[in-house]
């Protein structure tokens, strides 16, 4: 029998056993539903307190973001006019946390605006340009033009020069002012009087040809000692490297003078700032290397000393070094009316004159009559040379009249006229007659360039410089003020004026701007506390109510001891007197927040509820601002004005503080052993910050008196240093070329496909990274580049300089920045050694923050150097090399500095520096930190701290709510545990229920298997017993 039919209840017995079974299990299993019930119970219950924790921390958010001084530093602002012209038409304001309450009078004289330079008009943007070729700089960026450039292809190599890490932040874009007239207008991204640099870095005057430049060149960078030249980043690096110029530009003896006096041979492509200053100064000009700090980096000038030097130049050499640059005055010139046309198209200098247009009377012995004055004001004799023969072109006429006039340029303008500029500067006595003649001389006047023959006298044709770079100017409380952006930060403490309009409008005008608390962002804070006190309130409440005629509770929380507390600790913090407080401001009832106790209709439990009277709030907030803000926050103050509270913890109780100074901080100190003198020979200070390891170097030179010396040490102290390690090695590609970013792999030797390179190093926070490249020799040393810096994850740039690899931070400070380089499967590239070279003559550099140590010097005139930071280690140790000591510090005095020390109540604090900090567990000060500033001990000082409201309810709701050992957090915990044991109990009761009712079943499956055996028998011996007595019955 199979065993679905042995489990058909009473097949054999006719008893229905599993029915029986199925109701004594279920009888059973009234145990386990109770504990499931149980278990539902708990869960709704631990649902209910995951809300109550989450109502609770939205209580904790609000509470913490009025506990600090710094949540009720918010403020307004507003503007008046005093004219008819809106406040808002001149300027904006914004306010910061650090702002104070006051009122300004501001008048806004002009605004910053950016220097914009034009240049050429030209008939097409897609039509090649035919310049010579070779290099401009743009803010240093090189720019290469070619002959075959269209003027949309200058604007996008000098767009792409204004990106990467070091942009130029020059923009350029093409204007077109009419039909054929367009330029190149370019823009500096930065406003200020500062113009765009802009200079030829090759032998031609590209800039010249571009018409962005006139031919005039003065000083760039003049300063009350001399002239500047721009900031190179090395000085033992060639030029032509270092600028990653194109071409190579050279001077012979003396092409090149300075004050007059000769200058050697140069040549861009071996001379460094070091053998350029040698070269200047075997003339007997006086030269010297300056070096500038921007943004980290060190840059190395030439300064050329003297107030008034000349200067000339060969093959822009000066200029290409930033000594020189080309003036932007206006373009003088004449221009024709007439707009001549050809078979209907504009005339080019290609177009014969025959065939213009109009020219009806056209005879080969016709000719051009020219007359007028010359640019160096000489009237030009008339000239009749030019014959207007079959072959002669526009061009013809173009050159005759450039070899008449002077130094002029002689064009046809995208509309087809006539234009001559003079190419000497300022107002120019230029002036031009062409009229077409016969051969009788009688005028032709079916072919003109003018309408009366006359282009008259010069005029201004084209501006250069479009706008002139500006800062602006603003009048503040009867003070001016300028700077170079329309953006003020620094002139109101904590407020940013944002000057807008146009220049030139309502220059009268004074706007009244206004600085004043944000009282209504302060009572938006203490709101939104309330809402979320009152909303756990109500929900307590709510569970804690309890119908009489239903016999029912309001949730499923009633009654429970931790809600209770829960309640009790919060009613009894937000009632609570704030002790330290004057006595009209030591209660929150007292500013306009009271507990509204009022019963509900029915009498059974009391609302609870924060109240805010807004008028009373707003009264107390104007009044007493600071006595309302100490309501709420931590806050301490000494007895002593040299006692100030730094910070707590929640450990800290509120109180008041006996005080005790032993020792008053000091700062070390490091004096000359004697009074210093006037140097006698140049010197060189190495300063060393003994606490952080940072390190400055000071060159020093002959001549300075202590007071120069001073003032070089603190301005190298305070400079920050961008980290930059290079390589040791010069690398060269298969011409000997030092290899650069462009360097194909497939010209070095020993580059092939599949060769790998591996690299490491330690990113500036000092994590470990590395990396690979595998070489493909279609790609450049440049890809090989990008791959450095991916692995870096872009901290930094890598470049190659001088056939040397450089890698530099993208930020100023102290760094642990290193990179080694394995490139052995290639063989001639060799990077070498990649790190700071300890006298940086490589151009590496050591990044480093400013240093706090500042120079001074005592009543007897010994250098002193006081270590800016307070306590124990902080001293600055020197060396004095290269000279006669003669600042005394080849064996100085070395004072180290010491840490306060004292008590705070009843325990020794710990002292760091002017700090005292309570580290005593169990002590009411235990995390208390005040600073002394005090340079004597003190004796029964007195610190009072207090804890406001909102303080004393983040803090208690930290206890609350705390996710290791709150008690909020142990209820869900032992619920979670009472769960996890009901499901236990529950699978356990139920595996024993299924044990018992298997047993149950097969007991009554043996018995039907019993029965059915039995069965089988009885009709076995009926079925015999019939056969039997069939049998017997047929004898």
């Amino acid at each position: 029998m199979s065993l679905s039919t042995n489990l058909i209840s009473g097949l054999s017995s006719g008893f229905d056993w599993r029915s029986m079974i199925d109701q004594l299990i279920s009888i059973d299993n009234r145990r386990v539903e109770l504990i499931e019930d149980r278990k539902s119970e708990y869960q709704t219950k631990l649902d209910e307190w995951q809300s109550v924790n989450s109502m609770l921390l939205a209580l904790k958010t609000a509470t913490g973001a009025l506990s600090t001084q710094s949540a009720f530093n918010v403020y307004t602002s507003g503007t008046t006019s005093d004219t008819s012209t809106s406040a808002s038409d001149r300027l904006t304001v914004s306010t910061s946390s650090s702002a104070s309450p006051g009122m300004h009078q501001i008048r806004v004289d002009n605004l910053a605006q950016s220097n914009k330079l034009s240049s050429n008009s030209y008939a097409a943007t897609d039509t090649a340009l035919s310049l010579t070729a070779g290099d401009i700089l743009i803010s240093g960026r090189v720019v290469n033009i070619t002959a075959t450039d269209t003027l949309a292809d200058i604007e996008d190599k000098i767009n792409t020069a204004n990106t990467g890490s070091s942009p130029s932040n020059v923009t350029a874009s093409i204007v077109q002012y009419g039909t054929n007239d367009y330029r190149l207008v370019l823009t500096s991204d930065d406003t200020g009087v500062d113009e765009i640099s802009i200079l030829n870095g090759s032998a031609n005057d590209i800039l010249f040809e571009l018409g962005f430049k006139d031919t005039t060149r003065t000083a760039k960078t003049h300063i009350a000692g001399g002239d500047k030249s721009d900031g190179f980043t090395s000085t033992d690096e060639n030029i032509k490297a270092l600028l990653g110029l194109s071409t190579t530009q050279t001077s012979l003896i003396s092409e090149i003078k300075i004050n007059g006096l000769d200058v050697a041979a140069i040549d861009l492509s071996t001379d460094t700032l070091n053998t350029l200053k040698v070269k200047f100064a075997a003339t007997g000009v006086d030269v010297s290397i300056i070096t500038e700090t921007v943004d980290g980096t060190n840059y190395y000038r030439l300064l050329i000393e003297g107030g008034s030097n000349t200067y000339t130049d060969k093959n822009n050499i000066l200029e290409t070094l930033g000594i020189l640059q080309a003036g932007s005055t206006d373009v003088y010139g004449v221009k024709g009316d007439t707009a001549n046309t050809s078979s209907g198209a504009i005339i080019t200098e290609s177009t014969l004159i025959k065939d213009i247009d109009g020219y009806s009377g056209h005879a080969t012995d016709d000719y051009i009559h020219l007359e007028g004055t010359h640019t160096d004001g000489v009237t030009t004799p008339n000239d009749d040379t030019l014959l207007v023969a079959n072959t002669t072109t526009v061009g013809d006429l173009l050159t005759k009249i450039e070899s008449l006039f002077g130094d002029v340029t002689a064009s046809i303008t995208g509309d087809g006229k006539i234009m001559v500029t003079d190419d000497t500067t300022g107002a120019s006595p230029l002036a031009l007659i062409i009229a077409v003649k016969d051969n009788g001389g009688a005028d032709d006047n079916t072919l003109n360039f003018d309408v009366d023959d006359n282009l008259g006298t010069a005029a201004s044709l084209r501006i250069r410089k479009v706008v002139a770079g500006k800062d602006a100017s603003i009048v503040v409380d009867g003070v001016t003020v300028t700077d170079s952006s329309n953006t003020l930060t620094d002139v109101i403490q904590g407020v940013t004026l944002n000057l807008v309009g146009e220049d030139g409008v309502a220059e009268d005008t004074t706007i009244t701007v206004k600085v004043e608390r944000d009282l209504g962002a302060v009572k938006s804070k203490i709101t939104t506390m309330n809402d979320a006190f009152n909303t756990i309130m109500d929900y307590i409440n709510t569970q804690f109510t309890y119908d009489d005629e239903n016999e029912q509770v309001g949730g499923i929380l009633f009654g429970d001891g931790t809600l209770s507390s829960v309640k009790t600790e919060l009613i009894r913090t937000v009632t609570k007197q704030i002790t330290g407080l004057p006595s009209g401001y030591d209660y929150l009832s007292l500013i306009g927040i009271t507990l509204d106790l009022t019963d509900t209709e029915e009498g059974k439990y009391d609302n609870m509820n924060l109240a805010i009277d807004d008028d009373k709030l707003t009264d107390a907030l104007e009044t007493n601002f600071n006595d309302v803000k100490n309501l709420f926050i931590a806050y301490g103050s000494g007895s002593n004005p040299n006692l100030t509270y730094i910070s707590h913890t929640s450990d800290t109780q509120g109180g008041s503080y006996t005080v005790d100074i032993t020792t008053a901080a000091t700062q070390g100190t490091t004096t000359g052993s004697d009074p210093a003198v006037t140097l006698t020979g140049a010197e060189t200070l190495t300063i060393e910050d003994f606490a952080t390891g940072r390190v400055a170097t000071v060159s020093l030179t002959s001549g300075w008196d202590l007071d120069t010396v001073i003032n070089a040490i603190n301005s190298e102290l305070a400079l920050e240093y961008t980290q930059k390690i290079v390589g040791d090695q010069v690398s060269q590609d298969k011409d000997t070329n030092n290899i650069t970013s462009s360097t194909l792999f497939s010209n070095i030797t020993g580059a092939e496909d599949t060769d790998v390179i591996t690299f490491s190093g330690t990113r500036r926070n000092g994590i470990s990274v590395s990396g690979s490249y595998t070489v493909d020799t279609t790609k450049t040393i440049g890809d090989l580049l990008n791959t450095i810096e991916d692995m870096f994850e872009d901290e930094v740039t890598a470049t190659i300089s001088g056939g040397k690899i450089v890698i530099t931070d993208t930020q100023s400070g102290d760094s642990h920045l290193t990179f080694a380089i394995n490139t052995l499967q290639v063989s001639n590239l060799n990077f070498g050694d990649v790190d700071v070279d300890p006298v940086g003559a490589d151009g590496s550099q050591k990044g480093r923050y400013a240093m706090t140590i500042t120079a001074s010097k005592t009543g007897s005139n010994e250098l002193l150097l006081t270590h800016n930071l307070y306590g124990t280690g902080q001293r600055a140790i020197v060396t004095e090399t290269g000279g006669a000591g003669d600042l005394k510090l080849t064996t100085p005095v070395y004072v180290w500095g010491e840490n306060v020390a004292g008590t705070i109540g009843s325990a020794t604090a710990t002292g760091s520096g002017q700090t005292l900090t309570v580290d005593s567990d169990g002590d009411n000060a235990d995390g208390l930190s005040i600073s002394y500033t005090g340079t004597s001990t003190l004796t029964s000082a007195t610190f009072s701290f207090a804890l406001g409201v909102a303080e004393l309810l983040d803090r208690q709701l930290g206890f609350i709510t705390d996710a290791s050992d709150g008690y909020v957090t142990y209820k869900q915990t032992s619920l979670k545990n009472s769960i996890d044991s009901f499901e236990t109990q529950i699978e356990n009761m139920e595996a024993s229920l299924n044990r018992k009712m298997e047993t149950m079943i097969n007991r009554f499956v043996a018995m039907e298997l019993a029965l059915a055996k039995i069965q089988n028998q009885s009709q076995w011996l009926a079925g015999q017993i019939s056969a039997s007595l069939g049998g017997w019955g047929s004898l």
